[in-house]
């Protein structure tokens, strides 16, 4: 193909830009290694369902966890220093803490239904629609016994976070919002209308003072980074992992 000399100019400005656009390296702190658990869901997964252990700033994968035998529709997924708790939205679902390394099951607790699970001060926190009409935050020891719950009166709720005592939830909707519960009066609030530029939001984390979303847009997810307290956009970069990320969570 012959391009002419003043479309040239252009048409290498737009591969630069196009190029541009998936690059991985942006940043928080540039001397800091970022670590992630990303959780691909089985209905668009080209590599397989599974739990992948990403380091975004090398734009390397680590390790890949295959998922217990059996879980169906995985959507929630933290870390807790230690373990990692996985969460799903199937039928007869259960809620597991793996073994980081070998994905080998350490407790499963049964019959519960999420799509979020965060994990803070020795309990498990996890939003489910278990035979009611809305969703509810319910916080559990590690010997499955209820602590607290909290009706959201939201329909659904896609991922949540812990940061300041309070609850961060992100569900789809026009605008993608990512909203705020608190944990003493259980009161909600918006906090960031406009989170993703993509078609929807399901993966979500706040970590050391910044909220994150993964936002997917074509076929490329990008990381997305706010800040935690005010939900001001700090900037964004696209990672090398294929496939619906439902989940999240930091390993750094």
């Amino acid at each position: 193909m012959i391009v002419e000399r003043p479309y040239r100019f252009l048409l290498m400005l737009i591969i630069i830009v196009m190029v541009t656009g998936c690059d991985y390296s942006g940043r928080l702190d540039e001397d800091d290694s970022q670590v992630w658990y990303f959780l691909i869901h089985p209905s668009d997964a080209p590599d397989g369902s599974k739990i992948v252990e990403y380091n975004h700033t090398q734009n390397e994968i680590i390790n890949e966890i295959d998922l217990p035998e059996g879980m169906s529709s995985p959507h929630a997924l933290a870390y807790d220093g230690e373990h990692l708790w996985l969460g799903g939205m199937g039928n007869n679902e259960k809620l597991y803490c793996l073994e980081t390394e070998s994905g080998n099951v350490v407790q499963q607790y049964e019959n519960i239904r999420t799509e979020g699970i965060t994990v803070f001060g020795g309990s498990i926190w996890f939003s489910s629609s278990n035979l009611r009409r809305n969703v509810w935050l319910i916080n559990i020891n590690s010997d499955g016994d209820t602590l607290q719950e909290i009706d959201t009166e939201l329909i659904v709720i896609q991922d949540i976070a812990h940061f300041q005592d309070k609850i961060y939830y992100t569900y789809n909707d026009t605008n993608e919002p990512v909203g705020i519960i608190d944990l003493d009066t259980g009161d909600i609030e918006g906090f960031i209308t406009d989170a993703a530029l993509g078609q929807y939001v399901y993966a979500m984390s706040v970590h050391e003072g910044y909220l994150y979303i993964i936002d997917s847009r074509g076929e490329v997810n990008y990381l997305r980074a706010f800040d935690a307290e005010t939900g001001e956009f700090l900037q964004e970069a696209a990672t090398s992992i294929d496939g619906w990320i439902t989940a999240m969570a930091p390993s750094y």
